[in-house]
């Protein structure tokens, strides 16, 4: 859970950074590409754990073992200093009701904003 956290938490300060710069307010590009960006970076922190999960045990020591591993955001360091902490899956949801928040929020302003008439 770590590795995909710290994945995704360099896009999600990318888009918290442009949300807060917009005066609070996040576009439909914000709301579909930030957490398709969090979820790839995630995605990519966890590469060389993937095979494992395939049952593929040879390609997966081999990865722990290239020698540039840290290119998936340095996930052999990471190993090499993990400590499992009850948080990950904390920040993990409160993140993810985070993001529905920030959609939840565009939405009602928007429905809001076009009920008074006034657009975009």
């Amino acid at each position: 859970m770590n590795h995909v956290m710290l994945g995704a938490a360099l896009p999600f300060l990318v888009c918290a950074a442009i949300y807060l710069a917009r005066g609070a307010r996040a576009s439909l590009g914000l709301l579909v590409l930030g957490p398709l960006a969090m979820g790839l970076s995630g995605a990519w922190a966890v590469v060389p754990d993937m095979p494992r999960a395939l049952h593929h045990q040879d390609l997966y020591f081999r990865l722990h073992h290239y020698r540039h591993c840290n290119i998936w955001w340095f996930h052999c360091r990471i190993d090499a200093h993990e400590v499992d902490y009850v948080w990950y899956p904390v920040v993990f949801v409160l993140v993810g009701a985070l993001l529905l928040l920030v959609a939840w929020r565009e939405l009602a302003r928007t429905e809001r904003d076009a009920a008074a008439g006034r657009v975009g």
